[in-house]
């Protein structure tokens, strides 16, 4: 099984990003501002079947360190692909 890493999941174009990844076969990790955010997107592609969604400011540092140190620990999905629907900070 493979997973698609979302940034910027719950605007236009993530949303539809994220109808594009849910196929037989692949699932959806999604970096969401808020639980509203997340809430939003499950609603916009109408069910959570397939999708994760974590809550982080990817504008900063932590907040990506954050996500990845929780997908090493096995809390979240490894993820094979991903997907920016944002802009992100420079590295």
């Amino acid at each position: 099984m493979e997973t698609v890493l979302i940034v910027g999941s719950t605007g236009n174009i993530g949303i539809a990003a994220a109808h594009g990844a849910l196929q037989p076969g692949r699932k959806v990790l999604a970096v969401v501002r808020s639980q509203a955010s997340a809430d939003k997107l499950i609603k916009a592609v109408g069910s959570a079947d397939g999708i994760t969604t974590v809550v982080a400011d990817v504008t900063s540092d932590t907040g990506i360190k954050g996500v990845v140190d929780r997908v090493r620990a096995g809390e979240l999905p490894a993820f094979q692909h991903v997907y920016a629907c944002g802009e992100l900070p420079s590295c």
